[in-house]
This record gives C-alpha cells, structure tokens and sequence, in this order.
C-alpha cells in the first residue's frame, strides 16, 4: 500500500527543519502554509511531523476521525517503565485505554479523592 504524504520540507539531515523554525516558529508555519497549503509535512528532529493549519482540516483530524491519530508510538523504553505499556501515558487507545482512564477519572482524580489528597 503507498501512502501519499502530504508536501513539505524535510530540513537538515538530523535536526530537521528545528533550526529553521527561528524565533517566531508561528510566523514561519504561517508562511509555509501559504506556499504548500493547510496540510503540509515537516521533519522535527528526526520525527516526521504533520502540520495542520486549517481549522476545518483541524476539526477532521481531531473529531471526525480521531480514532486513527489517537495511537500512541510504539517505545522499547516505555515497555519496561510500565509494565509491559499497561499504563495510561503508554498503552494505545482501545478499550483498555477507556477503561484505564475511567478508572484514574474516578478513582484517582474525583474532586472528593483530591480533596484528601491535600
């Protein structure tokens, strides 16, 4: 399968376009978005980064089809500091993530649990 990805500029070999950004990065985004459009790809370091600066294709991205960007990268570290990624911060979305963050909403972060925190 041959995914299209979306224009861009890819930068410098490690650092991506990171150096690029200079000291108003919302500036340079805004430019960039007037040369390649409202969707347009960026390397961050050496993570590929899709840049989303259209509120309508903002809206598609997190509430129309949320469920597809809602996954988590898979990291080897993440494996061992949470018991084989069965945490919240690690584990990617599905029903055990639902669950999990249930769980904390209303076990851990109850405005009454809180309160006897403190």
């Amino acid at each position: 399968m041959i995914v299209q990805l979306p224009p861009g500029l890819w930068g410098i070999s490690l650092l991506g376009y990171l150096l690029m950004l200079g000291d108003l990065p919302h500036r340079t985004l805004h430019q960039m978005a007037q040369k390649y459009g409202p969707i347009m790809q960026i390397r961050l370091g050496l993570m590929p980064t899709v840049v989303v600066s259209s509120a309508q294709v903002a809206e598609l991205f997190l509430k129309t089809h949320d469920n597809v960007f809602a996954g988590r990268p898979y990291i080897m570290g993440s494996q061992y500091m949470s018991y084989g990624n069965k945490g919240v911060l690690f584990s990617q979305y599905g029903t055990y993530w639902r669950y999990m963050r249930k769980l904390y909403t209303i076990e851990l972060l109850s405005a009454a649990k809180v309160d006897s925190f403190k």
